[in-house]
């Protein structure tokens, strides 16, 4: 069970005759979640969340901004370069899905602002500062399929650009490596530079070719240029990564040489990111925003999941207008009231900065959304 089932209690029981419990988090919630912002217009809830997002991102405090739909998520995205901000897009294009988890792994960072859709658990915790791990794991999948030619080698400009670094002091004796697939694999710094990939710190020179040792023995284990065999593709890339940032025990040797230059990574890249972490904890860690309020109030819940992981601080807030769906199909009796009452008892408020009072918003939100529970649940028995 997790936390987020509570909410469809009564379908449990119903359906399967079993009660739900609540689990409690390991480490107490240090997340705040804000009252819900309601306007009466979508253009003044807009402006209203632009401001909001504006103000938060000029402090440095990483953002996620939660849609319900794709085509509303690159409206966001619109929005947001028209004040300037630039922001990561993950929503169910393919050419955003391949970049799911780089964009994941850097949602956390300083300044970082992140558009998603259904942003529910996407297989791993939003870290703030950025995931070591996570950044370990892009890293070496890249590297695996530019070996494989799935994706275009680094640029001329990313190669010089890399060339021109200063080299790292190695803190031991460097390895030599005579072997031609190794040494034919791009540096990780100028495949970061080519494919726009964050990078903390370059890599000691030993855990570098570490990883590129890992990453040709296990494109052997898949059977690259072995006669007959046929080419690996992503999800074949995925899943050895994927094994190889495991903790479950392994058999291939492969996979355990790619586990410990994981590992490598891992650690260097957490001696920058432990800095970085401290200070968005100082600013307040992840600020989720919800742009409506979905039909299942399991799905908002996810979402402001998405903040305060594992004791961390965080905060969330919704902004919601009268001329939403939900609104619409839920509460459109009520709403037909309650405009007419705001149109004639509230005039002198300008239409895009109305905002209804915490009270009603509660009560409002909270009983729509139960409606909307209440409705969608016999339709998919």
């Amino acid at each position: 069970m997790t936390g987020t089932a509570f909410t469809e209690a009564s379908e449990f029981l119903d359906v399967y005759q079993l009660k739900v419990l609540p689990i409690p988090t390991a480490l107490p919630v240090a997340r705040r979640d804000n009252p819900d912002a309601v306007f009466r217009t979508k253009d003044g809830k807009m402006k209203a969340l632009l401001r909001n997002v504006l103000s938060t991102h000029e402090k440095g405090r990483p953002i996620l901004i939660g849609t319900t739909s794709i085509e509303a998520s690159e409206e966001m995205m619109a929005a947001l370069q028209d004040i300037e901000i630039n922001a990561k897009l993950l929503n169910a294009r393919p050419e955003n899905v391949e970049r799911e988890s780089d964009i994941v792994a850097q949602a956390g960072r300083q300044g970082a602002v992140t558009v998603a859709t259904n942003m529910a658990g996407r297989g791993t915790d939003i870290i703030l500062g950025g995931s070591a791990i996570g950044t370990a794991k892009v890293l070496a999948k890249y590297l695996m399929l530019c070996k494989l030619g799935l994706i275009e080698p680094p640029t001329a400009a990313a190669i010089e650009y890399a060339q021109q670094l200063p080299p790292v002091e190695s803190k031991e004796p460097v390895e030599e490596e005579n072997d031609e697939d190794v040494l034919s694999l791009p540096s990780i710094t100028a495949l970061a530079k080519s494919l726009d990939l964050w990078l903390p710190q370059q890599l000691q020179p030993n855990t570098e070719l570490t990883l590129k040792r890992g990453v040709i023995s296990c494109l052997d284990l898949l059977g690259v240029g072995a006669p007959n065999s046929a080419t690996p593709t992503r999800l074949d890339v995925d899943n050895i990564v994927a094994q190889a940032a495991d903790s479950a025990p392994l058999i291939n040797p492969e996979i355990k040489l790619l586990r410990t230059a994981l590992k490598l990574m891992t650690k260097e890249f957490d001696e920058v990111i432990k800095k970085e972490r401290e200070y968005v904890k100082k600013l307040g860690g992840l600020y989720v925003v919800g742009t409506s309020r979905h039909e299942s109030r399991r799905i908002d819940n996810q979402l402001r999941g998405r903040s305060g992981r594992q004791g961390d601080p965080g905060g969330t807030r919704f902004f919601l207008s009268l001329e939403d769906d939900i609104f619409k199909i839920f509460g459109a009796d009520k709403m037909a009231v309650l405009t007419h009452s705001l149109t004639h008892s509230l005039t002198h408020l300008l239409t895009y900065s109305l905002t209804l009072t915490h009270s009603l918003t509660h009560s409002l939100t909270h009983s729509l959304t139960h409606s909307g529970n209440a409705r969608v649940f016999p339709c998919c028995r």
